[in-house]
């Protein structure tokens, strides 16, 4: 999709419009929003490309799923202290 100057232009319009209908910090970034436009329309009219930029395919290689054998852990038993109350973490 290619976006028109004079489509930045009326968007340009639209934010300076409402900087003038505001004030304060609001108003300063319209007017930042403003000349950012401007600036990217003056940056994309003095670097005409020539021909569009086309995305390189790479082709997808697909790594081989190797199975994993499940992990089996010791049976433990909580360790039991003689001072606790019980088995929460919150009996103290």
């Amino acid at each position: 999709m290619e976006i028109t100057s004079e489509a930045v232009l009326s968007k340009a319009e639209e934010l300076i419009r409402r900087a003038k209908q505001t004030k304060g910090e609001e108003q300063k970034g319209y007017i930042i929003a403003a000349k950012s436009l401007m600036e990217l329309l003056l940056s994309t009219e003095t670097k005409k490309v020539a021909a569009p930029v086309q995305a390189s395919h790479l082709p997808i290689v697909q790594q081989p799923i190797t199975q994993q054998g499940t992990v089996t852990l010791p049976n433990e038993q909580p360790v039991r202290l003689d001072d606790a109350n019980g088995d929460s973490l919150f009996d103290f």
